[in-house]
Formats: C-alpha cells, sequence, structure tokens
C-alpha cells in the first residue's frame, strides 16, 4: 500500500509543491492528522475488514512522508551540502524510534495494543501539527539557498 500511496499521491503533491513549495509540509501536517483519525477507528475496529483498511489507510499515507521530506530537503538545501543534507535526515530519526518503539512495547504489554496504538494519536497530530508550521518559512529558505548558491559562483568565477 506504500507504494500504491505513493503513485496515486505523489503527483497530485508534486504539482501542488511547484505552485507552492511550503505545501509539502502543509501535506506532512494533513498526513498526521489523517493516520491519527485511521489509528482511531483502527484502534476500535468492529470487523477485519475495517482493520485491514485503515491499516492499508496508513500504510498509504506514511509511504508518502519520505518523498515528501526529501523533495522539500532537495528544494531547501544549498547545493553544497544537500547530499549532506539527504543523508543526515536519517539520524535524526533514529533517537525518535529508540524512544517510542520500546515506550510503545512497554504500553502494549501493560495495557493493550489498543491503548498504545491511541498513544500514537497525539505524536502524528503534534508533529503534523509543528511541521505544517514550518511551511511559511520554505520560500525563503529556497530564496536564501538559491542566493548562497549563486553568489558562491559568482566569487569562484572572478
Amino acid at each position: 500500500m506504500q507504494v500504491v500511496g505513493v503513485l496515486v499521491t505523489m503527483p497530485w503533491v508534486a504539482r501542488m509543491a511547484m505552485k507552492d513549495p511550503g505545501y509539502l509540509l502543509r501535506f506532512v501536517g494533513l498526513v498526521g492528522l489523517a493516520d491519527a483519525v485511521c489509528l482511531v477507528v483502527f484502534a476500535y475496529a468492529p470487523n477485519l475488514a475495517v482493520a485491514i483498511a485503515m491499516h492499508a489507510l496508513v500504510a498509504a499515507s506514511i509511504g508518502t512522508l519520505a518523498p515528501s521530506f526529501f523533495a522539500l530537503l532537495s528544494l531547501v538545501a544549498p547545493p553544497r551540502v544537500r547530499s549532506a543534507g539527504l543523508t543526515t535526515i536519517a539520524v535524526f530519526a533514529v533517537p525518535g524510534v529508540a524512544i517510542f518503539l520500546p515506550l510503545i512495547g512497554a504500553i502494549s504489554d501493560a495495557h493493550g495494543i489498543r491503548v498504545s496504538m491511541l498513544v500514537l494519536v497525539p505524536i502524528a497530530v503534534t508533529a503534523g501539527f509543528i511541521l505544517s508550521t514550518a511551511a511559511k518559512f520554505v520560500l525563503p529558505d529556497i530564496a536564501a539557498a538559491h542566493a548562497a548558491s549563486l553568489a558562491r559562483t559568482e566569487v569562484q568565477t572572478t
């Protein structure tokens, strides 16, 4: 479902990002909100079909996050440090995984899987909200990256 999510959603997201690159961060915020709703429905699914459908929607939406982040990072990072930016994004995911996976596992053991799924809801909403508030800085960051790159090019050619 992640591949389907990317194939279906990313062309539309790319068109929107061409008009307004800050849309990528607002899209991530929308995905966080949609995932939160799907997780609540998934946690209290009345039957297997609803659980499978919610899991599929969460998987499809999560599959769009990495391409969105990489596209955004390739726009805001100056060319001379772009590869470093793209490779270090994973470094910032490791602490979250190292903290939240054991926490979610402990909550699942103590209170059940439904409760642990519901713990993810405020995390998804908060992360989406925080990231979407940075959308207004995308265009200035792109302009700064272009200006720095142009200045560096002019210095090298003189």
